[in-house]
This record gives C-alpha cells, structure tokens and sequence, in this order.
C-alpha cells in the first residue's frame, strides 16, 4: 500500500551476510530475518526452534556502524523475531560466518567439540554466536591484556554469555565448560573432562594445549563496503505492503496522518518488534513504520542527577547508559538507584532479546495490554515521568498516570522516561543520619530471567534513626508491584501512607502486610493468586527488615534471626558449616572415570562424531534440505475439543488465505487407503480424527500452502466447528477414568510378576498405612529441533521420506521414573509416618541381591554384576553424606527463612536390549562405510559405533590396523538400505548397533585373515591400506551384514546408580537452589566415557526438569495451553546444581554384555529424584518451624509434594501464611496479641 509521505524512496534494502552484499529490492515487511537466511541464503547454521525468541537456536550478531563515533555495535539478535526490513545498513554474522570446516573452525567449535559440549547440536550454533559476541564485546573494554590464549573474559561472564539459550541434551555443565575455557581468570586444571588433554596426563595442563584463540587475529564483523551504504531514510513499497523508516515525529505523525485518513489500513509501529513472540501474533499489516530512526525516540540524555531515555532505546542499551551513569556518580551512602534499576533489568527476558526490546515498547505493552512489565513496576516506584507526542502538542505525566489512561491514539507517541536518581545527598531532608533505600525484587522460575515473573516489585524508602523514638523511621515510601495478574503495575498507596512517618515496630510491619494482602489481588483466573499475593507481603517484609539495618552499606543481606528491631542477632556467620561459598559461577564439579585398554578405541573418551560441524551449524538436519522444485508446504490443524464431532473448518477471513492450495483430512484418503498415523502396543493411532475428535490436539487436517510461513498462518486463522450433541462426557483424569473403569488393554507381558504375599504382609504389619495419594505431572520432550519431514516422490510413485519426529507418547524413561518416585514416596510417607530418619528407612528397605533376584529373575545377572551396594556405600564417602546432613541441619537452626535439604537415592532399572542391523563396506582405498539400524540423535550412537568397528577390525594383525577410526564413516540407513531398523529406544540402541557391527566386523576380519597371512609371508610386512587393494584385486567381498538377536538369558539387565542432593529452599519464595548433586553410575565398562558422562548429565538435568520446573498443563477441554518456552519451562544453566559431580564406574566383567558394556540414556534420569526428596527435607524443616509458630504439636510430618514442585507449590507446602504467622508469634511473645 503506498502512502504519499515526506520520507525518501531509497527503494532497496541492502545489508551484510557473512561478508557477503545483499541488496533487497522487494521485501514483504513481515518477512523475518531467519526466513531470509534459511530459505534465500545458503547460511542454514541458523535454526528455527520456538519462533518465540525464547530458546536461542535462532540467535545471529548483527553489527551497526556509527560513522560519527566511527565504531561498530555488535550485539546477538533472534532472528526469528527481527524483521528483515529492520537490518539495512547492517551487517549479519552466523556461526558458519566466523568459522567453518571449509575456512577452518573457529577455536568456539573446536572447544565445544573438545569439552564434549554438543548432542543432538540444534542448539549449539546460537550458543557459540553468544559466546563470539562476548568475546568480540570483551576485547571493546579497557580491562588489562589477559595472558596469551585468554580472553577478557572472566568466567562468570564467559557462563553469564549462555543465559538464555536452552539445551535439551547435555545439563549444560559441558557448555559452560567450553566457554569458561576462554576466561582470563579461569583455572585451566578445573576444566571438565576434554579431548585436549588425558585423565592423568604426565605433561603439565596449560593454554597452550587448546585450540589457540588469538585475540589480535580479529574477524571483522562488519564489511568495509557496508560503511559507505548506511542511510537512516528509507522507503519500500508494494502493491500490497509498505515499509517506512521516519527520521523525524513530525514525518512519523504525518504518516499516521495518511494511515488514519485510509479507512481499514493496517499499520504497525515497530522496534525490535518483540512483542509478537509473547502474543503471537498471526494478524497480517499494510503499513509498518521503523521508530528506531527518530531522534527523539532513540537517544539518552543526561541532566544533572536524572536521565532520559527514548522510548526506542533498547533494554540492553538502557542497562548500559544507567550503569554508566551509576560509576560517573561515586555516593559516600549507599547504592544509587540507576544501579539496582540496572541490575533488576538484566533479568528481562535474555540478553539477545533485551538487545532489541525497547524501552518504550515494553511500556505501551503493559498499557495497553497488560503485559507482566518489569520495567513499568521498577520506574513506578521511583516516579518516573514520560514524555508523550499527542496530535496537539507535548504532553508530560507521570508513569503512574500513563498505565492508567487508555490507550494511546493513533496520532500520538510516546517519546521517552525520565528516571531521577534520588540519593538523599540531593534530596531535601532534615535528618542527616537518613539514608534513602531502594530495592527490586522478582520471584520466577528462573533466576537469571529468560521467565516471567509470578510478581515484581520495588520499595523505595527514605529511613532514619530516630533517637525520641528510640527505633527506626520511615518517611516518603514508594511501593511498587506488578506481573501478579492485574492490569498493570500498581503504587500501594494505603500502605505507603500507612508506613510514612512510622516507626517500625512488629506491630506496624504486621499491619501494613494485612494492608498488602488487601491490596495485591490477582484477577479472576490468573494462576496461583494466593502465593502471588504471599509474594508481596513476603518481599515487603524482606525489604522492611532491611530497613532495621541502616548503619550498614551492604542492603544484599536481609532478616536470618528473629528480631526484626535487631539486626546484630540475625547477622550470624554460618561459615563454619556452609560448605557451598557464594559464588558467581553457575557451574562446577568434577567427573570421574576410567579409560578401557582392553578394546582400544573403544572405552577412549573421544570426541563425539560430527561435533564441530554441528558447533559451526553445518550438520544437515531436515528443515536444512534443500526444497525441491514446486514443493508445497503443510502445517497441522488440531482440535481444540474432545469428544466433538467435526463439522466443517474455515477460516477467520471468511477466505481462503494467501498462498493456500488447500485441507487434506481423513475424507481424502484413497479408497485403498489406511488412516493410520503410527500402530504400537495399544494400537493403531490414527492420522487424522474421524468424524468424531478423540481427545484436544487431535489432528483434524492438513493446510497445504506454497511456503512453509503461508501454511502456518492460515492453521492459526483456521476455525473449527464442533457439534457434541448426543455424545458422552470426555474423561479428562486419571481420577475420572478410574470411576468408569477407562482403561487400556495392557498386554500380560508388561505386567510385573506378584512377589510376596501383599495381603499377609498387611496382616502382620505392626504400622498401617492404608492409603495415600501421589501426585504425578507429565513432560514434555521440548526436542530443540522440531517435527519435520520431507517426502519426495521418485520417478516410479515409491517416496524417499526423510524424517525426525518426536514421539507422541513416550518421554524418557517412561514409566520407570514415576515408578521410581512412587517407591521413593513410599519411603517418605513411611518415615514421616514412624518419625524415623528417611535415610534409615531406605537403608532398611534396600535391594539386596537375592531380592532383585525375586522381582527381576532374569535380569539380575551374577552376583560380581551386583554394585548396588559398594555404589550405595562409596556414594556416602565422596559425597561426605553423613557430615552434610549435619551442616544441613546446623544451618536449618540458625537461618529462619533458609532451609536446607539433603536426600541419597538408589536406582535399579532394567534395560532390554533388542534386535538390531548392520552392513559395513570396505571401499578400496581402505576407508570404511557402517549403516546402522539405530538413529543418531544425539546421543553418540555413531561414535561408539565407529570405535567398535576400528577395534573389530584391528584384529586383523596388519600396518595401521591399530589406527582405523579416522577411516570409519557411519552414514544414516534407509527403509531399503537395512529393512529390519528396529527402534532407537529404550537406552540399549548403541550397545544393540555396535555388537551388530562387530558381527559384521567378524565376517570380514574371517575372509580377511587367510590373504593377510599369505601377504605377510610372501612380504614380511603389510599396511591395512594394501591388504584392502589386494582383497578387491582378489575379488574378496569388501562387505558384510549381520542382524544381531540377543540371546533371550541375556536380552535384559539392571542398570545400578545412586546421587545425593542437597538444596535450599527460600521460604518467601519457594524458590529452591540445587547447591550440589554427587551422581555415581555403573556403565560397566563404558564404550565411551565421554559420551556417556554427556547422558548421564543430561538425564539427571532432565530429571530436574520433570520434578522440579514442567507443568503440562491443559485447560478445561484438556487442549495442552504449553508448548513453547514462554510457557513450558525446562531448566537452564543458572538452574543446574551449583556443584555437579559425576562418577562412571567401571565395575568390570559383565557377563553376555556387549564388551561387558551396560546403557547410560535413561536410567540416570531417575536419579534426579534426589533433588525432589531433599527439596521435601528442605520443606519438612518449614513446616516444622511454622508449626512451632503457631503453636500446633505435631509428630505426623507426612505431607504430599506433587511433582512438579514449583516454585507456587513449594511455597504453599512452607507455608503462604508464614511471615504472617512469624510476625504474630512474635507480637504473643512480647505481649502486643
């Protein structure tokens, strides 16, 4: 749509890719930067994962020059929420952009290839483009040359630079790895297990043993050529869309002048256009117009103790301005504002989003629709004012005012906030030992933000001593809260005036915390209302106690005893047990293992295969091959009811959207045809509902469209029309189903054999506990690389179908880690029952070898098999088990709003290995081709099996036959190529593979042997290389196949491990901190160490994510309302143990085991519930503590903590009445109640 304006028609858009001009001459505006990059470049390092700007798959550096200043911006962006129009003048860097297998790495990817810091890789290149732009950032500052090999870095930046990003895999203890290995300030001898140097290694451990990073060898970020092309003003238009960068308000206004005269114009204003990540947005626009160009929007001004900042400054570019202005002004009292308004900030969202969120946007989206704004709370409650452009002048008002009023018009703008820094030397007071204090707070899942806030707030306060009084004074209070499920951020007026000019007493602190629980009330519908409203009255507490402190220039400790008037009795020094020393590292630990000699390559823990591509974003997965001529494109539509029948689809407009060819449901298939979408073991899953929907989130149809984005687009405007007459009501719980005896048809081998008489055991029990209940959530898998598939059709109808999809109905583990929980449950509820010590329950309930004997008769194998117990007892030493739970206890004693948990768990699984395939191929000049039944998704399948071949293959006693692993190549098999694939399931699939390929291995080495030996007596010597040469001249058969069938007494096995946790648990926040985790698991003899340490690390992780963090919610209808990272939260690198180690145990022989080998994918899983257990501990200290307050007498602790335990439930279990009911114990204990 054109609009006659003042702006100039540049007519093109032109920017940098790698180095590589691009000139744009016709854009959609809508159009973003990754869909330029994966579908109209050949740079696919970029990866498409949630299209939120929530996981960081997508993240790229985009670069600005700033002719004035002649210098460059560089800064990480998600492409998946940029706009393409929004990158002119600009220039773009992708991980294959600084380093790649052509060019050479980047020592980014040879370092997480090294420290074994990649799995499945969709994640890895956004995380090394993270960690380039820290290191290109670090070497901008003037902090002092680090020693050769280092950067500027420091390690809590280097960890600091992955916040954010989201990895499925490892447990990010190996990325954290990988990046702290640049720090200047790193111990290179703490480093985890690498490739760069060997466990035990003789030489001494130094820089020079990485890949060397030069910092001087710079790789420019932006193109000299670029610099000559930067232009402010620019204009595109089209037939259909229009895109706009104003350079003035005046130009802006006039714009929307234009826009406001053409009834049913679309527009648009954007920024960094975040926004449409949270709302997802779907509505298509005419117009858009870029407010980053104004002036008067896009600067920050300074004026004696204030700052303005442009509503189009970005957060990040906010955050630096505040902290600079923070460091020009050196206070003798206190912490000035900017720099707590700073710090809370730097929890937004993730740095790549704060980079290009502005300031302003983030504003008009808690205006208008009530976004959950952090920054709108912080400025609130140092009264903010904002500067707004209205169609009839400038108009200036307070922040508290602008969240307030309706929306703005269409005419005007809001062009800045004014934030003061109000230190009492400035302000006007007749107290001269009064200090000004100001504090934020947030309570979110996770700590470093990437997560949205249950509730924000900010006190400011101006406090004195008053000696009349003889206590503590307040005056000029600003109370601030917001994100409780309200319409905006609020002041809390009656309680300010309440507190102003009162002393602070626990009477007065009591009531203004009745006046908070009155005040903050989260609206209909919003989850967890009353811990939100607990959290107001818990930080308001916590800042009110600060506030007794007024003597000290540290405000970071807050109220650990129990006088609220007397800080001298609540600052204890718990040094003396507190083993875990605060500390800015997210991560650290130790692994421990043994390197197998026997079977070399094999039990090396060598890096895994394929590593540094997938670092440089050069691994091919579906989504990165290339579209074939005329390929058409499908997106699912889904049910939103249950047990509905499906009347007819449509679409929103009333009209077929762009680029739709049309819906394929179950009414399109062939007569000859099948609706089958998948067939397992409780039947046949359809592809597609029938007339009538089984549950919410069946697939309805199909929307095929010319791209990929169309079809998308049109399932979301989709609407589907229901009717559910005469039908029944849908089962929507487990409780529901079991009234009405819904049940599944179980086959009889999945049952488990009876063991024991139940009944008698009850009979004779002298202590009865008849029933309880538990409490399971569910999991999402949340694969970083999403359901793909490409089919193309070949010449006679056959189609080369190309596939990763997740699976609908297992998650890892499945079944075994809610068993697991279950019988842990029981331990619980037994020794809260007898009020016994939950460690010596389990100890009295611990598996022996004669009782596995029982229930797992044909799985438990030898005796020597049996480690359990030396695991159990070994764990207890390295762990210092025993002495933690007193330090534990100790801390419990001295900290009131603190506790600390402590729990040792076992883990006994079994496994089951099944049928696999192989076929090997020795081409002629030596090198070796391997297909393999199971899938390589990550989990170093490949790996194992290249190590397996060079050592089967090396029995052939020849030159060279010692070193084959570098000639190994595994490629993917086909349905045709190995027709029996079997599963990649089940944790046994690499095992399964190799001794699949050691079969085939068996078959070549036997027709190998005879014309070895007859070479080596006709020439004394042989080289592997010639061996081959002569066996093709010979015409040996250079091939094998095998389809390896355990035997039916060694098809299955126990899996042994245990892990102790210890965690803390902050009372008015119920949020919990994994302190440290000690894991000891049995590999038997690993076939690489390295490989399986990334399992079990990323299982346990896993783990951590089940029971502690992802809610599976659904709504009434039972539709899934969580399917991305905005809503779904696994955990990240700042939710990790702070101390996380890992012990492989090499416990030797197992009989029948493939090289006495055992399975390291799921089993480890189930020991993270350990950190659930000591999170119960942590709790069961709580209540015991609330109880004593409110004066109840209870020896029966047993109490339910469902899973997931949040944050909400957590603190529901402490107690949402605890500081109400501290507050009241003691006003009884000193007479005022």
């Amino acid at each position: 749509m054109k609009l006659e304006t003042e702006a100039t028609n540049v007519g093109s858009l032109v920017f940098a890719v790698n180095g590589e001009r691009f000139e744009l001459s016709s854009v959609d505006p809508s159009t973003t930067l990754i869909e330029f990059l994966r579908y109209q470049t050949r740079f696919k390092s970029v990866k498409l994962g949630c299209g939120e700007g929530g996981c960081g798959a997508c993240v790229v550096l985009l670069s600005k020059y700033d002719p004035i200043l002649e210098q460059v911006d560089d800064f990480t962006v998600t492409s998946c929420l940029t706009l393409l129009c929004s990158v002119n003048g600009c220039s773009i860097t992708t991980s294959d952009g600084f380093g790649n297998s052509k060019d050479g790495f980047h020592p980014i990817h040879e370092r997480f290839s090294g420290f074994h810091a990649s799995q499945c890789g969709f994640c890895t290149p956004g995380i090394c483009v993270s960690l380039f732009s820290a290191l290109v950032n670090a070497e901008k500052t003037s902090l002092p040359d680090p020693s050769p090999g280092f950067s500027k870095l420091t390690a809590s930046e280097a960890e600091v630079a992955t916040v954010g990003h989201l990895c499925r895999c490892t447990g990010y203890r190996t990325i954290a790895d990988a990046c702290k290995s640049f720090a200047a300030d790193v111990d290179i001898e703490d480093l985890g297990l690498n490739s760069f140097w060997k466990k035990g290694d003789s030489k001494e451990v130094s820089i020079s043993r990485l890949p060397g990073y030069v910092r001087n060898n710079k790789i420019s970020t932006f193109p000299e050529f670029l610099k000559g092309e930067i232009r402010s003003a620019m204009r595109l238009d089209s037939k259909k869309y229009s895109w706009y960068n104003p350079v003035s308000v005046d130009e802006l206004q006039s714009l929307l002048k234009t826009v406001a005269a053409k009834n049913g114009t679309r527009v648009k204003l954007v920024v960094g256009d975040t926004g449409k990540g949270y709302y997802k947005e779907t509505e298509q626009y005419d117009v858009y117009i870029n407010l980053s160009y104004l002036p008067e929007l896009s600067g920050i001004w300074r004026n004696q103790n204030e700052i303005e900042i442009g509503a189009a400054v970005t957060i990040s570019k906010a955050i630096e301005a505040l902290k600079e202005e923070n460091n020009a002004e050196v206070h003798s009292k206190g912490e000035t504002v900017f720099k707590k308004l700073a710090a809370h900030m730097e929890k937004i969202a993730s740095k790549f989003l704060r980079n290009t969120a502005s300031v302003g946007g983030n504003l008009v989206l808690a205006q208008r629709k009530s976004f959950p704004s952090d920054i709108a709370t912080v400025l609130l409650a140092v009264d903010s004012l904002v500067k707004i452009k209205t169609g009839t002048g400038l108009e200036k008002l307070s922040l508290e005012e602008f969240l307030g009023r309706p929306p703005l018009d269409s005419e005007s703008v809001l062009l800045s906030v004014t934030v003061t820094n109000r230190n009492l030397m400035n302000n006007s007071s007749s107290k001269t030992d009064a200090k000004l204090v100001f504090e934020t707070y947030r309570a979110a899942p996770r700590p470093l933000g990437n997560a949205l806030p249950y509730l924000n707030a900010a006190f400011l306060a101006e406090v004195s001593r008053s000696k009349s009084a003889n206590g503590i004074m307040l005056n000029n209070c600003r109370l601030a809260f917001g994100a409780y499920g309200t319409k905006h951020a609020i002041r809390a007026r009656k309680v300010e005036e309440y507190l102003d000019g009162k002393k602070l007493t626990v009477g007065v602190l009591y009531e203004a915390l009745m006046l908070v629980n009155a005040t903050v009330k989260p609206e209909d519908g919003t989850s967890s209302p009353a811990y939100r409203t607990g959290l107001a009255t818990g930080f308001l507490f916590r800042f009110l106690s600060l506030l007794t402190e007024t003597g000290t220039n540290s405000y970071d400790v807050w109220l650990d005893g129990y006088d609220i008037t007397s800080m001298s009795e609540a600052k204890q020094n718990h040094e003396h047990f507190d083993h875990v020393k605060p500390r800015t590292l997210f991560s650290s630990g130790k692994q421990v293992f043994e390197v197998g000699e026997e079977y070399r390559p094999v039990g090396e823990p060598i890096t895994k295969s394929g590593a540094a591509i997938q670092a440089s974003g050069e691994t091919v997965y579906v989504d990165d091959i290339p579209s074939p001529p005329n390929c058409l494109y499908g997106a699912f539509i889904y049910s939103t009811k249950p047990l509905a029948r499906v009347k007819g689809v449509e679409f929103k407009s009333k009209s077929i959207p762009n680029g739709v060819i049309g819906l394929i449901s179950f009414k399109d298939i062939p007569e000859a045809g099948e609706n089958i979408g998948s067939q397992f073991f409780f039947g046949i899953e359809p592809l597609f509902a029938d007339e009538i929907t089984r549950c919410a989130g069946q697939t309805i149809a199909i929307v095929v469209a010319d791209t990929q984005k169309h079809a998308d687009m049109a399932a979301k405007l989709a609407v589907v029309h229901y009717d559910t007459e005469n039908l029944e009501a849908p089962v929507l719980s487990v409780e529901d189903a079991v009234k009405i005896s819904s049940f599944f048809e179980v086959p009889p081998i999945v049952y488990p054999k009876q063991v024991g008489d139940f009944s008698k055991g009850m009979a004779e029990g002298d202590h009865k506990i008849l029933s309880a209940k538990i409490i399971l959530g569910s999991q999402y898998y949340f694969y970083m690389e999403t359901q793909t598939a490409l089919a193309i059709p070949d010449e006679d109808n056959c189609m080369v179908c190309k596939t990763n999809c997740s699976s609908k109905s297992a998650m890892r583990a499945p079944g075994e880690v809610q068993g697991s929980f279950i019988a842990e449950a029981v331990i619980e509820h037994v020794a809260a029952t007898l009020s016994m010590d939950v460690d010596s329950v389990r100890q009295i309930n611990f598996h022996t070898y004669n009782s596995l004997n029982l229930f797992y008769e044909h799985s438990s194998g030898e005796f020597v098999e049996y480690t359990l117990a030396s695991i159990w007892d070994k764990l207890e030493i390295s762990s210092r088990f025993k002495e933690r739970f007193d330090m534990a206890n100790e801390f419990n004693k001295h900290n009131v709003w603190q506790k600390r948990g402590i729990s040792r768990v076992p883990c006994v699984m079994e496994v089951r290995v099944g049928p696999s395939p192989g076929k090997m191929g020795i081409l002629r000049d030596g090198s070796i081709v391997v297909e393999v039944g199971g899938v390589e998704i990550g989990q170093g399948l490949w790996t194992k099996v290249k190590q397996m071949a060079a050592y089967a293959l090396s029995l052939i006693k020849c030159g060279g036959s010692e070193e084959l692993l570098e000639k190994v190549r595994v490629i993917q098999c086909d349905t045709l190529s190995l027709i029996q694939g079997g599963l990649t399931a089940g944790s046994t699939t690499s095992e399964a593979s190799c001794e699949a390929v050691r079969l085939c291995c068996k078959i070549l080495v036997d027709r190998l042997s005879p014309l070895n030996e007859r070479l080596q007596q006709q020439m004394g010597s042989i080289n592997w290389e010639m061996l081959i040469q002569q066996a093709s001249l010979q015409n040996v058969n250079l091939s094998a196949s095998s389809y390896f069938v355990p035997e039916p007494s060694s098809s299955s096995y126990l899996n042994y491990g245990a892990a102790v946790s210890e965690v803390e648990v902050n009372l008015l926040t119920g949020e919990t901190t994994i302190l440290r985790s000690d894991i000891i698991y049995d590999c038997g003899k690993s076939l690489n160490p390295a490989v399986d340490l990334g399992q079990i690390e990323g299982a346990f992780v896993q783990g951590i994510g089940f029971f502690m963090f992802e809610e599976y919610l659904a709504n009434e209808d039972g539709l899934v309302v969580v399917e991305g990272p905005l809503t779904y939260k696994i955990p990240t690198i700042d939710t990790i143990p702070r101390q996380f180690n890992v012990e492989v145990l090499n416990s030797g022989h197992h009989q029948n085991h493939v090289l006495s080998s055992k399975a390291s994918g799921e089993p480890p899983l189930l020991l993270a519930t350990s950190v659930h257990c000591a999170t119960r501990a942590a709790i069961k200290e709580a209540r015991r503590q609330l109880f004593s307050w409110k004066g109840i007498e209870r020896t029966e602790t047993a109490f339910q903590l469902p899973i997931p335990a949040t944050m909400p439930v957590v603190k529901e279990l402490c107690g949402l009445d605890m500081v109400e009911s501290y507050l009241q114990w003691k006003m009884k204990k000193e007479g005022i109640l």
